[in-house]
């Protein structure tokens, strides 16, 4: 029954593959009318799907791909075809062809200049190396390819690397490093997940296994094989791994399960063309025949076998694969040493090269040496002409320096005496303007002076007491106004000439301003003005006394005269980081702009009289902006007229203060 449902089951596979294969030459007719480079999308697709096709389709497919590339010049898809080519036609045994295509997958490769196809190349020479039993050969190929997919940190590769290394050292009996590269494959399984190599690692893991005896061991990695391959479909593999299962059971004399195993494979084998391993399942299933008795089945299966040793010896003959190896080696070598001729060529050519350079060199060397020792004879003799010349140049040009200078020196001479006349035509009018402003200021006190002290000769006796007190008062304002006058115009001498002396020191500011407040303190009380100061403790400033007293004196004495009657004046007193700031605030008649422009302007003289007639000098406020700045100070008039001024001063507050300003 279970032999009955077997051949069914084969028989349905039968069917499915022709179907398959028929339908394949169906949608190849559809696209033969199509571009080249639809049927070669067509055959890519195809291609993919490998595992549904048969080996001769492969092979079919790809050639007729070669053909259409080869006129499109298209090298990254002629090497994949070349290699599924030579992939191919080593599953059917046929090694020299499947060689001969590998040896132009690499000749592409190496035009292609691509690391992971020359070592992928590589790896296949290397198997071709191995069937022949050269195992240092393979060994060393095998391990070119190793090399480059490290540097390329190719996993996907490196776990068929490993395999094929296993099994070198798997010919050489050393089981110890055959597990070795067979777990570094394993290792590698998670990160590519290919299910060629996959299958390749569990299918070497089953083998080793059970080539050492350990069936359990063996048996759990072919069922992992064997469920890898039915979900990817690959027939060649479940093939392997049904035949080492058989293997395994023949061991265990299970002879019949065996039997069924090998009888299925075989019918698969023959289908798919697997010509090598058909030829071991036959030779499983000669030896279990000739054990059961059945000579007959045996000698049938036995001379199968030899048809298809034969078969595999005819397409190796007259194009042996060693020969084969063996001129590839012997035309790499050819090509090494033509490349290596080559370069001693060129680096000849690059001698002669080099002579020639230096010899030109040489002649060039001389005959500018030659010139230059003519033209250095030349230049010397010129040297001494220009020499010569530049001499009588420098000198002429000195004597032109020395007229340009002294005719510099001529016209700022005279640009000085023009700014020191017109200075000194300004300060002669200033003086005169200022000399008829104090002869005029000087003839009213003196007059009124002199009319009281007439008065006090001549009718003394005839004067009542009203009368007399009115003609002190009146001399006493006339000697005030005088004494006023005649301080403020020492002053203004003293700095004019220079010889007003300035030594600073610290001053009890405090004091200053009080002492002043009282001096003014009568004309304060006559025109009834609120006088507002609260004095400030510790506080000082460093300057010069005298200069400070006048300074304080002239600003308080201003804003008195020009506070109208019942006004009001405020003086305050405030430290402003390095300097102390005295302001003198009135609401006074105020100034206009222009009248302050004249009063800051040293040669400007005028004077102003007070809100009850008080007569000035003109020069109150110009002596005041003179000793403040010889104190390193600054003076600020903010005015509005019928609006009040503001008067600001700063000076040092101590010494520091005053260098730093």
């Amino acid at each position: 029954m279970k032999i009955f449902l077997s051949i069914i089951i084969i028989n349905i596979l039968c069917c499915i593959q022709i179907l398959n294969a028929s339908k394949f030459d169906s949608l190849y007719r559809a696209v033969e009318s199509e571009t080249d480079d639809k049927k070669i999308e067509f055959i890519d697709s195809l291609l993919d799907k490998q595992n549904d096709l048969s080996i001769y389709d492969k092979i079919n497919f790809s050639k007729e791909a070669l053909e259409i590339i080869k006129s499109k010049n298209y090298p990254e898809k002629d090497y994949k075809y070349l290699l599924l080519l030579a992939k191919t036609y080593l599953q059917i045994g046929d090694n020299s062809k499947s060689l001969r295509y590998i040896l132009e997958a690499l000749e592409v490769a190496k035009e292609l200049d691509d690391d992971t196809k020359i070592a992928s190349t590589q790896s296949n020479i290397g198997i071709m190396y191995a069937k022949q039993n050269q195992l240092d050969k393979a060994m060393n190929y095998f391990q070119k390819a190793e090399e480059l997919f490290l540097k390329l940190d190719s996993s996907h590769y490196l776990s068929g690397i490993y395999n094929n290394i296993a099994l070198i050292y798997n010919f050489r009996n050393d089981t110890p490093k055959v597990m070795e590269y067979l777990n570094k494959s394993l290792d590698l399984l998670p990160k590519h997940k290919d299910s060629v190599y996959t299958l390749n690692t569990i299918l070497n893991m089953a083998e080793i296994y059970k080539t050492n005896g350990n069936y359990i061991n063996a048996k759990k990695y072919l069922q992992m094989g064997k469920d890898f391959c039915f979900s990817c479909r690959n027939t060649m593999m479940s093939l392997r791994f049904s035949v080492i299962e058989a293997s395994i059971l023949i061991t265990e004399n299970k002879n019949q399960k065996a039997l069924n195993i090998l009888k299925r494979s075989r019918i698969i084998a023959k289908e798919k063309n697997y010509s090598k391993l058909l030829i071991t399942i036959n030779t499983y299933l000669s030896d279990i025949y000739e054990e059961k008795g059945d000579f007959e089945n045996s000698y049938v299966i036995l001379k199968e076998i030899k048809k298809l040793e034969d078969s595999i010896e005819a397409s190796d003959s007259g194009d042996n694969l060693a020969e084969l190896l063996n001129h590839y080696e012997m035309q790499d070598k050819s090509r090494q040493n033509q490349m290596l001729e080559q370069e001693n060529k060129i680096q000849s050519m690059y001698i002669q090269l080099l002579v020639l350079v230096i010899l030109f060199g040489l002649s060039i060397g001389i005959l500018l040496f030659w010139k230059y020792k003519t033209k250095r004879k030349d230049n010397i003799l010129l040297k001494e002409k220009t020499d010569q010349l530049e001499y009588a140049y420098e000198k002429l040009n000195d004597q032109n320096k020395l007229i340009s200078d002294q005719k510099e020196e001529l016209v700022f001479i005279n640009e000085e005496l023009k700014n020191r006349s017109q200075k000194l035509k300004e300060s002669n009018e200033a003086k005169d303007k200022l000399f008829s402003i104090i002869a005029h200021d000087l003839r009213n006190p003196l007059n009124a002076l002199v009319l009281a002290t007439d008065m006090l000769v001549k009718d003394s006796y005839d004067i009542d007491k009203e009368n007399l007190d009115l003609i002190y008062n009146q001399l006493n304002k006339s000697v005030y106004r005088l004494s006023e006058l005649l301080e403020n115009l020492l002053d203004w001498a003293r700095s004019q000439t220079g010889r007003i002396e300035y030594s600073p020191k610290h001053i009890d500011i405090n004091n200053l301003i009080l002492r002043n407040i009282d001096l003014f303190k009568n004309n304060v009380v006559e025109k009834n003005i609120d006088l507002q100061y609260l004095p400030t403790e510790d506080i000082s400033v460093y300057a010069d006394i005298n200069m400070t007293d006048t300074i304080v004196r002239n600003i308080i004495s201003n804003a008195v005269k020009f506070t109208v009657p019942n006004g009001k004046i405020c003086i305050k007193l405030e430290s402003a980081e390095k300097n102390i700031v005295l302001k003198v605030i009135d609401n006074g008649i105020g100034i206009d702009r222009v009248m302050i422009d004249k009063i800051l302007d040293d040669y400007q003289y005028f004077t102003t009289s007070g809100t009850k007639s008080e007569k000035g000098t003109g020069l109150g406020l110009k002596i005041v902006k003179e000793f403040i700045e010889m104190n390193k100070g600054e003076l600020f008039i903010k005015s509005i007229p019928d609006g009040g001024t503001s008067i600001e001063i700063t000076l040092p507050a101590d010494k520091d203060s005053e260098e730093s300003f």
